[in-house]
């Protein structure tokens, strides 16, 4: 809806959004990590997935990203997680680089958490379910050991290991266990 107004000379206009709210309850958990960084979590809704595919490939080798894990969470929604840990600021330049919802990025912002999360349980009878893995696309090896510049969650790697039966193998474990699980109204 929209409303213009005139006062005191001017024109003053109101844009309203209205939404219908729904009272589904789903547990996700989040990517803030123990020391103050962040997984890598991108929320895509409505966007095929052979789109997404070169764009995290594009992502790798723009931030020197190791491998994402795509999921699907309804019809052509999508979650990929990277568990590369990363400052705020490389977070939202990542985000920004990407074609996910803008309400994604701006939300925990704009509302001072912060914490980005994705959701596990069900909603409206879709399951998250796991699709692929995009390896990385740039890995330096330096005799037996392959080494980047950024640790990997191994909080985040466990929960998926253990929710969706996976073998996630991280080359730079931070070792830590505690993970930010959250529920909330969709």
């Amino acid at each position: 809806m929209k409303l213009n107004l005139k006062l005191f000379g001017k024109e003053i206009a109101f844009l309203c959004d209205s939404k219908t709210l729904r009272d589904q309850w789903v547990t996700g958990y989040t990517n803030r990590c123990k020391n103050g960084r962040y997984c890598i979590f991108l929320d895509y809704d409505n966007v095929d997935l052979n789109l997404i595919k070169p764009e995290l490939e594009h992502l790798q080798i723009n931030f020197n990203l190791s491998s994402f894990y795509i999921f699907q969470s309804s019809e052509n929604s999508y979650h990929a997680v990277c568990f590369d840990k990363v400052n705020l600021h490389e977070y939202i330049q990542i985000l920004r680089n990407s074609s996910v919802d803008p309400r994604y990025i701006d939300v925990p912002l704009n509302f001072g958490k912060k914490v980005w999360s994705l959701r596990l349980s069900d909603k409206d009878n879709n399951s998250v379910t796991f699709l692929d893995h995009i390896h990385a696309k740039i890995v330096e090896e330096v005799g037996e050991h392959k080494t980047g510049h950024r640790t990997q969650s191994t909080a985040h790697a466990n929960i998926l290991n253990n929710l969706f039966k996976l073998n996630i193998k991280l080359d730079r474990p931070d070792n830590e266990k505690d993970l930010i699980l959250c529920r909330y109204r969709v």
